[in-house]
This record gives structure tokens, C-alpha cells and sequence, in this order.
């Protein structure tokens, strides 16, 4: 037992410390500070504008890429653009944004007939916050976890959140579909992550 007792402290968070955080005003890191701030409002703002070109190329290749895949008879992740400056790739992976159960019903009507065979109910747990901020609590529950919980302290310290997951035979039929019950799932909240990289 004393070895899951170290175990459990190394992984408990540490006690919080006085949060009186040192000030530098000495010339050199007060300048570097000065254009490491300037250079991240920089990258902040170019960030933007690539997020709203990202936005772009996908509202763009996300219907292209279905028909393509629709033409081909199969599904294909991957969409090459060339341009004078490089080749662009966006990759319809299968990766999709979280689905909250409030959107099932919403999901279900869209997939018809389908839902059972694309998407699948995910249970989560997550330390609730007020247990996960007070580093004495979350230490205290760390230690109970190497013991068996009963329901009650279970049901005390945890959330069970659920989700829906969307199965790997959803993403290679998705090019079965029309742009209409397509538009119903998005609408539903069926949205796929698109990568986007300079190769």
C-alpha cells in the first residue's frame, strides 16, 4: 500500500503557492519582452486571417469532396490543392467535434435509419470543477481512487457526461449521402475536423 500511496502523491496536485509573482525591470527582458508581445499581436492577427481562409477552403472542399468521393464510389480523406506557392492537403479525417446528447434527437432524425450503425453513445468522466480547483479535495479523492468507491462518493465527486460518437462507417459512407441529409447532420451537429497543412 505504501507504494500506491507514493504513486497517488506524486500524481496529486501540488498545494497551491502564494501567487506573488516576481517583477523584471531590467532593461534586456523588459525589450525582449517587449517583441516577443509584438511578434505574438502579429501571429495573433495572422492567425485570424488564416482561420478565416481555412473557414474558406473548407466551406469550399467540403462539398467538393463529397461529390469527388460521390464520382469515385469510395471514400477518399485526402484533397490535394496546387498552387504557385506550394501544394495544399486537407484531410477529411475521421475526426469529428464533440456531440452533446442534447443533440441526439436532432442527430437521430437526420441519420434516419443509419444512426445505430454511424454513431455510437461515448460515457465520459470528469472531476467536477469545484473538487478539481480545491487541491486539498482533488488530493484527498486521488487517494480514495486507489480504494473501491462506493456509489455515494462516487456520484459526490464525479460527473458522467455523455456524448455521441460517430463511427469509422459513417466517415466512409459519408459520400453515399445527399448534399440535403448531409446539411441535416451538420445542422444537427455532426461536424467533421478537417486538417489543413503546407506540404
Amino acid at each position: 500500500m505504501t507504494k500506491v500511496n507514493d504513486l497517488l502523491d506524486q500524481a496529486a496536485k501540488p498545494e497551491p503557492r502564494d501567487p506573488q509573482p516576481f517583477t523584471c525591470a531590467d532593461r534586456k527582458p523588459v525589450g525582449l519582452a517587449r517583441a516577443w508581445i509584438a511578434a505574438a499581436l502579429i501571429v495573433e492577427s495572422k492567425q485570424k486571417i488564416l482561420k478565416d481562409k481555412r473557414e474558406g477552403i473548407i466551406d469550399f472542399l467540403a462539398p467538393w469532396h463529397h461529390q469527388a468521393c460521390q464520382d469515385a464510389g469510395r471514400h477518399e480523406p485526402s484533397v490535394l490543392v496546387e498552387t504557385k506557392l506550394g501544394v495544399l492537403r486537407a484531410t477529411f479525417a475521421h475526426r469529428y467535434e464533440k456531440i452533446k446528447m442534447s443533440q441526439l434527437e436532432a442527430v437521430q432524425d437526420a441519420a434516419g435509419d443509419h444512426f445505430e450503425e454511424w454513431f455510437i453513445d461515448k460515457p465520459a468522466l470528469e472531476v467536477k470543477k469545484e473538487v478539481a480547483e480545491d487541491p486539498a479535495k482533488f488530493n484527498a479523492l486521488i487517494k480514495r481512487l486507489a480504494e473501491v468507491l462506493g456509489e455515494e462518493e462516487f456520484l459526490a465527486n464525479f460527473q458522467a457526461p455523455r456524448q455521441l460518437g460517430v463511427l469509422g462507417t459513417f466517415t466512409k459512407e459519408k459520400f453515399t449521402l445527399s448534399s440535403e441529409q448531409l446539411r441535416s447532420l451538420e445542422a444537427a451537429g455532426v461536424h467533421q475536423i478537417v486538417n489543413i497543412a503546407r506540404v
